[in-house]
């Protein structure tokens, strides 16, 4: 039988899959906001975050605004979960080569992109640490197949 705390952790968990499933729907500014709250109980630029917890609320926020409808839902998020002077910065690491090998395979072209994303003060100050999102990789092998691997290291957060 699992602890008081870890059955409220599993509800709270429950009830947050819900609300993120509807957010697909929202198209006015109240309704997200509402939803927002759900999620968030205050902004994050109010939140003293711990390390342990800032991954997960990067993911939240990556997935509000993905799956954002429109600027009005997209300015909620910013007011909401976001809050005042915090925004959410993602940025790019991108190698290429050609003729190289990777994961044991010669490769006649390779790319790949690197994600990261990092919550930031308008003022230039880290709110949280950078944390990789996602790795894409591109390959044409030596043999003219084409690869593609995408993975998305936040989706656990999400599921």
């Amino acid at each position: 039988m699992p602890s008081g705390e870890a059955l409220k952790t599993y509800h709270r968990k429950i009830k947050e899959e819900k609300i993120m499933k509807k957010f697909k729907n929202v198209e006015s500014y109240d309704e997200a906001a509402q939803y927002i709250q759900n999620v968030f109980a205050v902004p994050v630029s109010q939140m003293e975050l711990e390390e342990a917890q800032e991954e997960e609320i990067i993911a939240k926020i990556i997935w509000l605004f993905d799956n954002a409808k429109n600027s009005a839902v997209r300015a909620a998020i910013h007011h909401h979960a976001l809050g005042s002077g915090v925004y959410l910065d993602i940025s790019e690491e991108k190698e290429t080569g050609e003729g190289i090998h990777y994961n044991g395979m010669f490769c006649d072209y390779f790319s790949q992109s690197r994600y990261y994303a990092q919550l930031k003060c308008y003022d230039g100050s880290n709110v949280t640490l950078r944390y990789l999102t996602e790795i894409v990789t591109f390959i044409e092998d030596g043999a003219g197949e084409v690869h593609f691997i995408q993975n998305n290291y936040l989706k656990k957060y999400l599921e």
